[in-house]
């Protein structure tokens, strides 16, 4: 016979214990559970002990802020003291790979989700006043930092490091005196934190949300994921219905070296940190994955 597991129960405050099943989804930053609430799928996500507080803050204001326009997953709660966020479920079909369709349907859903203008940058619970320069100039600084943190002796860190000051240099005033407004963005759409659901792509991961220029957010997506210039074709004539935004395109192609440096960053970094902890939960094939991520990047760079 099967062993039964006991059902874990979570205590969150105003809801009392939830009865949950096991850890079906462990990401960097929650354990996630799904259970049932009033007769509702949903899912419930417990912040890691190491992770920093601002997943679960910034994911339930970005629902809230979603919610007011009847889009993404429904915000039920959030337990602040024990970092517990609680969504509904969505059921639907997640795509198993990059369809001419799905790319279609997540360009429509980015092109609604932009549509949510607000008057500062940063996260959603704590933005900030500026303009577009000062956003891009935080954004530079927070992926220098990263890179810094690496391993310095690393002969491809060095690379990245200066091609990343070479590139610093180049884009250090190109958005001065520009009035460019702002969006919520999700900044980490990965194709397979979608759900299709009634022709419509819905997006249910929103821990790194920001507010920001909304052409970050699809410089982000293609890098990412990995478009092809044809399939970026294919998504701009979705995203903007009529004519081409020349100038919001320009923009993406601004941003894309700069994700594809943090993306490389990003693999160089976990495939360190997988080697010198020989975690069960990830294994080889997961330190395959991101080396191919690194290569691609690198690629797409010219510093391979």
């Amino acid at each position: 016979m099967p062993i039964k597991r006991k059902r874990k129960k979570i205590i969150v405050s105003k809801l009392g214990p939830l009865s949950v099943n096991h850890n079906f989804k462990n990401t960097h930053y929650n354990h996630v559970y799904s259970s049932h609430l009033n007769a509702q799928d949903i899912i419930i996500k417990l912040k890691k002990r190491s992770a920093p507080n601002f997943p679960t803050t910034s994911e339930a204001a970005a629902l809230r802020l979603l919610n007011r326009r009847g889009l993404g997953p429904k915000f039920i709660g959030i337990d602040f003291k024990k970092s517990i966020l609680i969504r509904e479920k969505i059921k639907g079909r997640i795509p198993k790979k990059k369809s001419n369709r799905a790319i279609m349907l997540i360009a429509e859903e980015f092109s609604r989700i932009h549509q949510i203008k607000l008057s500062k940058f940063g996260r959603p619970f704590n933005r900030q006043r500026g303009n577009i320069q000062d956003f891009f100039k935080s954004e530079k600084k927070f992926l220098f930092n990263f890179i810094n943190k690496l391993e310095p002796n690393n002969i491809e860190t060095i690379k990245l490091l200066r091609f990343f000051i070479q590139l610093d240099k180049e884009t250090k005033l190109i958005f001065n005196g520009k009035n460019i407004s702002f969006s919520l963005l999700n900044l980490d759409l990965n194709i397979n934190n979608v759900v299709i659901k009634n022709k419509q792509a819905h997006f249910f991961d929103w821990n790194t949300a920001k507010a920001g220029d909304p052409a970050m957010d699809i410089a982000r997506f293609f890098t990412l994921n990995q478009l092809t210039k044809t399939e970026q074709t294919l998504f701009y004539k979705k995203y903007f219905k009529e004519n081409p935004d020349l100038e919001f395109i320009k923009r993406v192609n601004i941003y894309l070296p700069f994700f594809n440096i943090g993306q490389a960053a990003e693999a160089i970094f976990y495939i360190t940190y997988l080697k010198k902890r020989h975690q069960k939960q990830f294994n080889n094939q997961s330190i395959a994955d991101f080396k191919q991520v690194k290569e691609y990047s690198f690629k797409e760079l010219n510093l391979t």
